[in-house]
């Protein structure tokens, strides 16, 4: 079964992707590099204000390690000249 893909305001805050399978929903904030305070409230501050028990997450390119915040986890992804590779790295 393929999953429902949306993009979502939440307190005039955008959400990347909502993405709904079933009874699973998943809140993806995608950006380039996590780099500044400024741009990391930008990412984590959406999915914040989201108040149910789903699982959210940020996906950059950086490398560098960032802790979860507030039950929000972060990935990294590679990329390869040509195109994004599909692995992620989940921080703990």
């Amino acid at each position: 079964m393929d999953y429902d893909v949306y993009v979502s305001n939440i307190k005039e805050k955008e959400v990347d992707f909502v993405a709904i399978k079933n009874d699973w929903t998943i809140y993806v904030q995608a950006t380039y590099m996590l780099v500044g305070e400024q741009t990391i409230e930008q990412e984590y501050a959406p999915l914040e204000c989201i108040a149910d028990n789903y699982e959210k997450v940020v996906v950059s390119l950086d490398d560098l390690q960032q802790p979860s915040r507030n039950g929000i986890s972060m990935y990294f992804c590679i990329f390869n000249g040509i195109w994004f590779v599909c692995k992620f790295w989940k921080y703990e």
